[in-house]
């Protein structure tokens, strides 16, 4: 008699080919449903990033920009435009096309990312395929992959990293296709070649892939296709690499000659000194904070014993991460065993590290990470078989690719520890805090105004000088921004005067554009602030903590140009005139002050003579700026207007608004209308004094109003 546990049931070919189709299609099903589930991430995270708060892609728009535009690959930053040596030109090269098509437009590149982004989900599929890893845990990679907060974040970037990402797996699957193949050249091989080359073109972080693709091959004596990927490797760095030398750079460039300066004298002794804090600080936090951060609102505000969960899940991440690479390398070694070793010695002997160096190798972490849980569940369920003695010896495990009940068992708890951490920071930019958006420096009024009132061809300066000589149409340098320390007694000041002077500045920008609340500047602007006499304030706002100087006087871009207005008492038109200490963005800067008047039958006026009954001549007036003009609480505003008086006592309107002008709500909302005032005449205009005129009901203020003339005339 047949038991009815171990007899299969009465089926037909058909069923069975049907059954068969549906497990074939569940998988790929799956595919599709964690792909889509990137894709909605993405596009949560998108809008907390605007182009140009990573400074890098402001570098990356502008290099694209001048090659659209044939000037070739030059730094339209630096004064004279120098050929570029800080970064590789592959991902310019790559969205110039669409600079060219698109001018102006960031969309298009950003949904250049979000599309190789989505392409990492068949790559990695495909590749873990080949390595025989379960559909299980395929499927927990790429759900792991989807949920990321730092993949999420670079999917929508006008950064290289995720053309980066499509590359390198793109060498994984074709040197896996190359290693089954007989003959040297194969069209696998020269997939893998042109990948290879294309890494560190893209990124010269990617440069260490080389040694380790050209060492895994002479580790298998296989000599021929050793030089082939050597020879591809040096005509895709050579070119650049020579360049750089020609124009008296490092090797390396630019970016890493500065970086890796402190290595200069002793490297050994200076790498064996960073290498044990580095590696404590990618284990501890690189590392989870890459894979799965906890450290983050709302998950440090739980209570203990989920808090201590949370600690335990942290601080598995390497661990198994190890795990799953011994297990991946004791199944089948692959060109891994050397890319990513040298890669994270690279890193860490760079002087940041964080999960930037991280998610160039995300997908290999993140497969390494559920692999090792994987191994993990099989090793323990054969513990757990040898105690209750139902296995007479420990067989020998394959730690690759756990079946059956382990490997569910592991995806499971893999996704049920991790995807709670994840999810309630689904809309989170790796960046930054929860609900914490990225600078807005794209369109900005202080990027408009510095632009705008800045000669024609003159030099700024800022921390983030690609961004913003990319929206402001100047070069920009760090100058100034390059002097610290700036305590007592430390000649601070003369560095930043004969900074200005080497490059006859125009102007400054001092924000927060790095992140929410942290001014880069901390020296230069309470600097800025006490010297209003040759650093005018244009422009400030709370949103992005910026503040724009217009620089005058000797040794600047404007040495014949003074403020008229400095030192003089504003009148108003009633007596409710009043004055107000601005908001300071540093506890040490200078606390300068704005006026208010309430509007008397629907009017107001604030004037300020611009010479006194010592000097007969009148001011000859080049500019006249406001920083913000406008209502202050309930009222209305009609239109506000900035007008000069002739040495004959005539008034002449030289700029005005018919919307109301006044700086950014508490919220951090721009209002509608214009952010500032601005006039500019090439001819001198004659004027004795300047006044600002509003129309409507209630109360008014106005901020940081100069009035430049010739020196001499005021």
């Amino acid at each position: 008699m047949t038991s009815p546990v171990v007899a299969r049931p009465t089926t037909t070919p058909r069923d069975d080919a049907s059954a068969g189709s549906r497990r074939t299609r569940l998988p790929l099903v799956g595919l599709v449903a964690v792909t889509v589930l990137g894709a909605v991430h993405a596009a949560a995270v998108a809008p907390h990033y605007t182009a140009g708060s990573f400074d890098d892609d402001g570098h990356y728009i502008a290099l694209a920009t001048a090659l659209a535009n044939g000037m070739g690959f030059v730094d339209t930053s630096q004064p004279g435009a120098p050929v570029d040596t800080f970064v590789p030109p592959g991902y310019p090269a790559l969205i110039a096309p669409l600079v060219a098509l698109f001018p102006g437009e960031i969309l298009p590149l950003r949904l250049l990312s979000l599309v190789a982004y989505l392409a990492l989900f068949p790559l990695t599929w495909h590749w873990l395929g080949l390595r025989r890893v379960s559909d299980v845990l395929r499927l927990t990679v790429l759900a792991l992959l989807a949920l990321n907060p730092v993949a999420g974040t670079y999917a929508t970037m006008v950064m290289a990293e995720a053309p980066l990402l499509v590359a390198l797996l793109m060498l994984l699957i074709a040197a896996h296709r190359w290693a089954e193949q007989r003959p040297v050249v194969t069209g696998w091989g020269l997939v893998a070649a042109g990948a290879m080359m294309a890494l560190p073109l893209l990124k010269s972080a990617a440069i260490v892939v080389v040694p380790g693709v050209v060492g895994w091959l002479l580790l298998r004596r296989e000599w021929a296709r050793a030089v082939l990927m050597a020879v591809a490797a040096g005509l895709a760095v050579l070119p650049p690499m020579i360049l750089r030398v020609v124009t008296g750079e490092s090797a390396l460039g630019t970016r890493y000659a500065d970086d890796f300066s402190e290595y200069e004298g002793d490297p050994v002794g200076r790498l064996f000194t960073v290498l044990p804090d580095a590696t404590l600080t990618f284990l501890r936090a690189a590392l989870p904070d890459s894979v799965v951060p906890t450290e983050t609102l709302p998950l440090t505000m739980v209570g203990s014993p989920l808090l201590g969960a949370l600690d335990l899940l942290r601080w598995s991440v390497a661990p198994l991460v190890l795990l799953g690479f011994v297990a991946w390398q004791r199944r089948r070694p692959d060109l891994t065993l050397l890319v990513v070793p040298l890669y994270l010695l690279q890193s860490l002997a760079y002087p940041f590290v964080n999960e930037r160096r991280v998610v160039l190798i995300l997908p290999l972490v993140l497969a390494w990470y559920v692999v090792g849980a994987g191994a993990l569940s099989r090793l323990l369920a054969a513990a757990v078989r040898r105690l209750s003695g139902r296995l007479g010896g420990l067989r020998r495990a394959h730690w690759y690719a756990p079946d059956g009940m382990s490997t569910v068992a592991a995806g499971a708890l893999v996704l049920a520890a991790v995807t709670p951490a994840l999810l309630v920071q689904f809309e989170r930019n790796y960046l930054f805090g929860p609900g914490q958006d990225s600078s807005t420096p794209r369109g900005a009024p202080y990027m408009e105004v510095l632009g705008r009132a800045a000669p024609a061809g003159s030099t700024l300066t800022s921390s983030y000088r690609w961004t913003t000589s990319l929206y402001t149409g100047h070069p920009t340098v760090r100058g100034p921004f390059n002097s610290a320390p700036c305590g007592q007694g430390s000649g601070y000041a003369g560095r930043v005067r004969a900074s200005i002077r080497e490059y006859q500045l125009a102007g400054a920008l001092v924000a927060a554009l790095n992140g929410p609340g942290v001014i880069d500047g901390g020296c230069l602007l309470p600097y800025l602030g006490r010297h209003p006499e040759w650093a005018v304030r244009l422009y400030r706002q709370p949103l992005d903590y910026a503040t724009a100087f217009q620089l005058i006087g000797p040794g600047t871009a404007a040495p014949e140009l003074v403020d008229a207005t400095l030192g003089r008492a504003p009148r108003g038109s009633n007596a409710s005139l009043r004055t107000q200490l601005e908001e300071t963005f540093l506890a040490d800067e200078p606390a300068s002050r704005y006026v208010e008047i309430d509007a008397e039958s629907g009017a107001a006026t604030i004037t300020l003579p611009l010479t006194d009954r010592f000097l007969e001549r009148p001011a000859e007036v080049t500019q006249v700026s406001v920083g913000a003009a406008g209502l202050v609480g309930p009222g209305t505003a009609e239109r506000v207007t900035v007008a000069l008086r002739r040495p004959d006592g005539s008034w002449v309107e030289v700029v005005g608004a018919a919307t109301d002008v006044s700086p950014p709500t508490e919220t951090g909302e721009d209002p509608a209308g214009p952010a500032y005032l601005l006039w500019q005449s090439p001819t001198p205009v004659e004027a004795t004094a300047v006044r600002v005129a509003f129309s409507g009901q209630g109360t008014f203020d106005l901020h940081d109003l100069h009035v430049l003339a010739r020196r001499g005339t005021t």
